[in-house]
């Protein structure tokens, strides 16, 4: 009789630790406000086939510089989000228009992902030190979990930029992708069950 109430309070404890501690994800989707702020770098293109997600560090501490930055036609640059550490999105490229973000770039042996991908920015300065705070966390991950349940796209279809342009670049650096991708899979399980 002992041996069964031991067992039965071991597993109500570990019961309690998986739901309170383990099981609940780090990150949680929330409400954001999305202001359009177009940038002039981009390509109009037909039928876009999204397959990729691709999140980068701006190399920036700020979200209003990096805005500044790609609505310059000279830069060349910009992307279809853009997310400060308050959790601010900024869209600067609508999704059916080709963003400038990846630049050289290969995943699953299709070059040049800026014709299916979507580009993410969130502001950091890329040292591998500088924390990605949860609210920012947050509206990337609401943005995401979005967008793949939208496209149909897996957890294996979030790449960082490192992920696809191995040779130069190093960002989203420090960024807990295994976390946000096991984040993104608990919150996308609960919406498809729905």
């Amino acid at each position: 009789m002992l041996k069964k109430r031991l067992r039965n309070l071991v597993n109500s404890l570990v019961y309690y630790v998986r739901e309170r501690y383990i099981d609940k994800p780090l990150y949680n989707p929330t409400y954001i406000k999305l202001e359009m702020n177009p940038s002039p770098n981009m390509f109009k293109t037909q039928g876009r086939d999204i397959k990729l997600i691709v999140l980068h560090a701006t190399g920036s501490n700020s979200l209003r510089s990096t805005v500044d930055w790609f609505k310059d036609p000279k830069s060349k640059v910009s992307a279809h989000y853009v997310i400060g550490k308050d959790g601010t999105v900024i869209q600067m490229v609508p999704l059916s228009y080709i963003a400038w973000h990846a630049g050289k770039s290969t995943w699953e042996g299709k070059n040049e992902c800026n014709g299916f991908s979507v580009g993410i920015e969130l502001v950091n300065i890329n040292d591998g030190v500088q924390e990605y705070p949860r609210e920012q966390v947050n509206a990337c991950l609401s943005i995401s979990l979005a967008l793949s349940m939208y496209y149909g796209l897996g957890v294996n279809n979030i790449v960082g930029h490192k992920d696809i342009s191995t040779s130069r670049k190093s960002d989203p650096n420090g960024f807990g992708m295994e976390e946000f991708k096991r984040c993104l899979t608990f919150y996308k399980e609960k919406q498809e069950a729905c």
